[in-house]
């Protein structure tokens, strides 16, 4: 039987300490691309999901997030959205983008003793 894992994901491009200074942006804030689904979620707000499955590379999903303030001395930003993964003992690779410049690569657990 398959386990799904639900887990806030915060992906943080910078420290731990520019955490601290306020400079929280939404990592989401609206659909582009992808598969929409009606979807629960630990966030009484977010009642839907984007949906990529792992069988079919050509697909992706994609989305937009808060605009980086102008006019800021500021340089440092904290991106946060929420983010589920199927536990699944085949592991596979996803690829995050930001603006067509890629980020990192990042792979689903393989049990829930993550």
């Amino acid at each position: 039987m398959r386990t799904y894992f639900l887990f806030v994901f915060i992906f943080l491009f910078s420290l731990s300490s520019f955490a601290q200074n306020g400079n929280w942006l939404k990592g989401y804030t609206e659909d582009v691309k992808g598969e929409v689904l009606t979807y629960h979620s630990p966030h009484p707000e977010v009642t839907t999901s984007l949906l990529i499955r792992n069988q079919d590379s050509a697909k992706y999903i994609e989305w937009m997030m808060d605009e980086v303030p102008v006019g800021t001395d500021t340089r440092e930003f904290t991106f946060v959205w929420i983010f589920g993964i199927d536990v699944n003992v085949n592991s596979y690779a996803y690829k995050l983008y930001l603006n067509d410049k890629y980020l990192l690569t990042f792979k689903n657990p393989h049990d829930t003793l993550v």
